[in-house]
């Protein structure tokens, strides 16, 4: 999507911490992450390369991960999960 996008990436010397294991991460210049018409304030913006899951949901005729939205959104806008009705709410300003 980096690419796609036409962003800058530059790899990070610390590993992302994984289900799987490690995963190289890297910092993404010149993102812009918006929800709607929302601009959540993530502590940082990273990229990892989500070959290893796009992989297999590609052979299953499946739509790919683009993004994985995680803690640097969610802690910073107190985040709650309803599994219930499949909504995300996160407070403008926490």
């Amino acid at each position: 999507m980096v690419e796609v996008l036409g962003l800058q990436a530059q790899k990070l010397e610390t590993a992302a911490a994984a289900a799987g294991g490690e995963m190289e991460q890297f910092m993404v210049d010149g993102a812009d992450l918006r929800l709607g018409s929302f601009a959540p304030r993530p502590v940082s913006m990273a990229g990892l390369d989500f070959e290893h899951v796009n992989a297999p949901l590609r052979a299953q005729g499946s739509q790919e991960v683009d993004m994985i939205l995680g803690v640097d959104v969610f802690a910073p806008h107190e985040a709650v999960i309803d599994y219930a009705t499949q909504s995300l709410f996160l407070k403008v300003d926490p």
